[in-house]
């Protein structure tokens, strides 16, 4: 358990008795292993253990090597990866830090799915890297994997509780450029009031954002606000949610396929992540889908990968 206390400088007793004047006794009894005092931080941290985490390939659990929780270490080498779910309580900017030891080569962090920074060895002694990442709210998949020969002795990964949205920008939807069936739709519940509809269902019904700035060329984090309540069959025992699809593609080149999740209203909103590639300036980020419609999009967020 975790007892907060305020120390002044300098040397302290900590006593754990049975019975206090004030507290009265206490019922039961506990065997003490040890106590560790730790300085309380400005923002706290999560600590997600890498021996709790989903590890596949090439691993194996060193628990010897205790870390700051006591559950050891995951030890991987080519063909082996070790993955978080990393929880946010909001969209921003966080401070994701590993605690590990390698040697013989670089580790690369990917973050759902695109690796968005590689590890340098440490030399065998016992490091911590920081990177800035732009997290959506809910579970993130932070994945650790490290490169041909390279062994990676993975004890931890940590979230910093601060959060910043500096450099995150938003694009409403009923501002963007809509071509064919795609409509601007009322809804008390969506940022601004409103959302584009009937976005799909045919090539030319097209949902484009054309004036997206990004200020310098890299890899960027789209976050799409979008409602779908699509239903099919008529069964009175099944909910019959469907999911649908929207194809996203930048400057008109090869498009990416999103699924979006039934969000069970046409006025609950949701948030799906992506990452793309943008050129510095102005971009132009297109959603179509040419068999079936898309959800209904609120406005996307658009923020640099790395803060």
């Amino acid at each position: 358990m975790t007892v907060p206390v305020t120390l002044s400088a300098g040397s302290h007793t900590v006593a754990l008795a049975v019975s206090n004047p004030s507290l009265g006794t206490a019922t039961g009894e506990v065997t003490l292993d040890k106590i560790d005092l730790t300085a309380a931080q400005s923002s706290p941290e999560t600590v997600y253990d890498a021996a709790f985490a989903d590890t596949s390939g090439n691993a194996s659990y060193a628990y010897g090597s205790i870390g700051e929780t006591g559950t050891g270490a995951v030890v991987l080498t080519s063909g082996g990866t070790t993955t978080f779910d990393a929880y946010a309580p909001a969209d921003g900017y966080y401070t994701v830090k590993t605690d590990y030891t390698s040697a013989g080569g670089s580790t690369a962090l990917a973050l759902n799915g695109t690796t968005v920074a590689t590890y340098g060895s440490s030399g065998g002694a016992a490091t911590t890297s920081s990177t800035r990442l732009y997290l959506a709210a809910g579970i993130n998949r932070i994945k650790l994997t490290p490169n041909s020969g390279t062994a990676l002795s993975l004890r931890d990964l940590k979230v910093d509780g601060a959060r910043s949205t500096t450099g995150v920008t938003a694009y409403q939807a009923e501002s963007a450029t809509l071509a064919g069936t795609a409509v601007v739709q009322s809804d008390s519940w969506a940022s601004g009031g409103k959302n584009v509809g009937y976005v799909g269902n045919g090539s030319a019904n097209k949902l484009t954002f054309g004036s997206v700035n990004a200020p310098a060329a890299g890899r960027y984090t789209v976050l799409v606000h979008y409602s779908n309540n699509d239903r099919a069959g008529t069964g009175n025992y099944n909910t019959n949610v469907e999911s649908r699809t929207a194809d996203l593609s930048v400057h008109g080149g090869t498009a990416t396929t999103l699924i979006f999740r039934n969000t069970y209203s046409w006025h609950d909103y949701w948030a799906l992540p992506t990452t793309v590639t943008l050129a510095a300036g102005t971009n132009s980020l297109a959603f179509t889908n040419s068999s079936g419609y898309a959800p209904g999009i609120d406005y996307i967020e658009v923020a640099p990968v790395l803060g």
